[in-house]
């Protein structure tokens, strides 16, 4: 990173010191610098100054798994990052600290995407290879940058153990004859 008179501030790269395989997006907020490596199936994340924080990601097919990263994104105001996969036909949203929070796609909804951009109020918008199409989804957010924590109401109470005598018993019915 240079300063406007073209002074070098400093460099990025992961803890290791080994660099990146294959860097090929980056995306910077206003509290981090976030950096998707393909190749290492990880996405990087650094504060603003260059300071290596953390990395998520590990290669699998199942939920916040990555298989072939394409794109990504980070929303600046909820702080989710949004991974695209294509071979996955899926969009992966992560809390700003790497936590997988949830995804959504599917070969219907996102055949082949290859490009992600997000807009506001947890919009977001993917490119899908060959198919003239750019497709635009709504996900329902909450601020994942600093949470609120739970009042005591809020907090789950578990669900007092039923006795054999107590389980409520299936109520038969007629099935419509021919069925």
């Amino acid at each position: 990173v240079m300063d406007k008179n073209g002074k070098f501030l400093f460099e990025i790269k992961p803890e290791d010191g080994a660099g990146f395989v294959n860097s090929s997006k980056i995306a910077v907020t206003s509290r981090y610098i976030y950096i998707l490596d393909p190749a290492m199936f990880l996405v990087y994340r650094f504060a603003r100054d260059g300071k290596y924080i953390s990395n998520f990601g590990k290669i699998s097919g199942l939920a916040g798994g990555f298989s072939m990263p394409v794109d990504f994104g980070v929303d600046e105001k909820s702080g989710l990052v949004a991974v695209l996969d294509i071979n996955r036909y899926a969009a992966m949203f992560y809390a700003p600290d790497g936590e997988f929070l949830y995804e959504f796609g599917g070969t219907t909804a996102m055949p082949r995407p290859n490009a992600l951009a997000l807009g506001s109020a947890g919009t977001f918008f993917v490119v899908t290879v060959n198919s003239g199409l750019i497709r635009a989804f709504q996900v329902l957010t909450q601020d994942v940058i600093e949470p609120k924590p739970a009042t005591p109401a809020e907090i789950p109470q578990p669900i007092p153990a039923v006795t054999p005598a107590e389980t409520p018993q299936a109520i038969p019915t007629e099935t419509p004859a021919g069925q």
